[in-house]
């Protein structure tokens, strides 16, 4: 199969001019095979209407008709913008030179003379159905002509020297590279060499006839894409039905019209060429995606070899947190119970109670430092995916009164902070979890807050059925520069103020926390006047 049989035109819209409707059934059944969606109109006028409404992509024309004829809707066709690109074949039943010579000159792209063969109308149809659709593709780089033929090879084969030289000098205004081949077994012999873009072959030659040359050419693999026009003298209709059978693309009559030759040869070299390039757009393209698949897999090694490192690195980390986990908890464990156990048995003399306030700094730089491990611990644990979530309904304005303000009270006390719980729905959540971060928010209002300041735990449904919990302080603030990097780890508000303490990963294990619950935190500030941190998490049925 060449590469033009290859192409699939199923489904293109081509519109039957013909004021005589056996003609147009006639021409539905030779074009039936081809399943085109087929418009007919049966008078000029008609034609211009259904060319104005409809998309179409070829128009077969008759020229002898009432009113207004094939030449005069051609010219009106070509002469409408819209329409003007439209490729039109005539298929009429004035046969002389002159009316083939008018037809090319109102427009045309083709001229078929009546009676024709299906096998005729089938092939022009296709070529140039192919040719308007190539030509519309992208297979070109900018600044190229995807329609010049100039310099394109083609081979005339014929057994009479003056055959040639007609045919050559009707094809001299194509500026075509010309070679010539003077009996059929020369013709099969050099055209592998050769490769012409398009071969004129006669049919009546001695030892091998132009039907065995296009036979032989067909079954060579590297030439069986080359485009055949049969130029002869042999006007049967089972001759030219042999022509196209055999593989021939188009078949011109001796003696032929000088416009009609070269309107032919053009439409072949430029299908010829449009297919070549798209063969080649389509090699290349091919090419691009093996390569692409290439790196791809390559990429995808080394993400493999990637993930497998990670896991190894966090298989280490897990190990490595288990193990400090133990190691340094217990010397913490001995040292802030063997400073409690010092500071009891200590009486109330200057001394004693020197040692014992030297005691309780010791005591409380080793809780700080037992706080540290905790959180770098929970963080690391967290981040390895190794912490576990169970929920379970928990109202909110009881947990903030029995677990969270006890805990800081005493801290608030210590600057005149007010705490004011406001909140009230219940949530589905980890209790254990949502205690730490509550706590966690809570100390770091407290910290960050003004003597005599106040913080208000607060609540409310929002619209998609989670619950906000809030809580707000009446502190300094926090820049709208910084407000998108404080839930980054080692962040802190004062880096340079010794007396707050902390590592800045607190909000880090925070968010985390609150987004393995479903949820997801906030924060809005506005500078000396305070915070407000949001936290949303699926609300439980109260």
């Amino acid at each position: 199969m060449t590469l033009e049989q290859q192409q699939n035109l199923t489904g293109k819209s081509v519109l039957l001019v013909d004021d005589i409707p056996d003609n147009i059934a006639l021409l539905k059944l030779a074009l039936k095979s081809e399943h085109f969606n087929i418009l007919e109109a049966f008078s000029g006028r008609e034609a211009l209407e259904i060319a104005d409404k409809n998309h179409l992509d070829l128009i077969i024309l008759d020229v002898r008709m009432p009113d207004m004829d094939g030449f005069e809707t051609c010219r009106k066709l070509k002469a409408n913008n819209a329409t003007r690109n439209i490729p039109i074949i005539f298929i009429t039943g004035k046969t002389e030179h002159t009316d083939i010579e008018e037809g090319f000159s109102a427009g045309c792209e083709e001229f078929i003379t009546k009676p024709f063969k299906i096998a005729e109308v089938r092939n022009r149809v296709r070529t140039h159905l192919l040719l308007c659709e190539q030509s519309g593709q992208k297979y070109f780089e900018q600044g190229q002509d995807p329609v010049a033929i100039e310099e394109l090879k083609v081979m005339i084969v014929d057994d009479n020297p003056s055959n040639i030289n007609v045919l050559k000098d009707t094809l001299e205004p194509l500026r075509l590279n010309i070679s010539m081949a003077l009996n059929g077994k020369s013709a099969v012999d050099i055209t592998p060499q050769v490769q012409p873009d398009l071969i004129l072959l006669d049919i009546m030659m001695p030892e091998m006839n132009g039907f065995e040359v296009c036979r032989h050419l067909k079954a060579d693999p590297s030439t069986k894409n080359i485009p055949i026009i049969f130029v002869t003298a042999k006007n049967m209709p089972e001759d030219i039905e042999k022509g196209f059978a055999l593989g021939g693309s188009d078949y011109v009559l001796k003696p032929f019209c000088l416009t009609e030759i070269q309107a032919r040869v053009k439409s072949q070299l430029t299908l010829r060429k449009l297919l070549l390039q798209k063969e080649s757009w389509l090699r290349q393209l091919e090419k691009a995606k093996l390569q692409l698949e290439e790196q791809v897999l390559e990429r995808t090694t080394h993400l493999q070899e990637a993930k497998e490192e990670a896991e190894k690195a966090n298989q280490a980390k897990s190990e490595f947190i288990s193990r400090m986990n133990h190691e340094l908890r217990t010397p913490m464990n001995a040292i802030l119970g063997f400073s409690q156990l010092m500071e009891m048995n200590l009486g109330s003399n200057q001394d004693e109670l020197n040692q014992k306030a030297q005691l309780g700094q010791i005591r409380k730089a080793g809780n700080h430092l037992l706080t540290l491990i905790n959180e770098i611990l929970d963080l690391s644990s967290i981040e390895s995916g190794k912490t576990k979530i169970t929920k379970e309904k928990v109202k909110l304005h009881s947990l903030m009164e029995e677990k969270i303000i006890p805990l800081v009270n005493s801290q608030a006390q210590d600057k005149n902070i007010i705490i004011i719980n406001q909140t009230e729905f219940s949530v589905s959540c980890d209790p254990f979890r949502l205690t730490q971060i509550m706590l966690n928010l809570m100390t770091n209002a407290i910290k960050y807050n003004k003597d005599q300041g106040s913080i208000t735990l607060s609540s409310h449904q929002t619209s998609n059925g989670m619950i906000c919990i809030s809580v707000t302080d009446t502190g300094q603030g926090i820049p709208k520069e910084n407000l998108e990097t404080v839930f980054t780890p080692f962040y802190r508000l004062e880096k340079n103020d010794p007396n707050v303490e902390g590592a800045g990963i607190g909000l880090t294990i925070t968010k985390r926390l609150v987004e393995l619950m479903g949820g997801k935190i906030s924060v809005d500030s506005v500078p000396d006047q305070g915070t407000c941190f949001k936290i949303e998490l699926p609300g439980a049925e109260d």
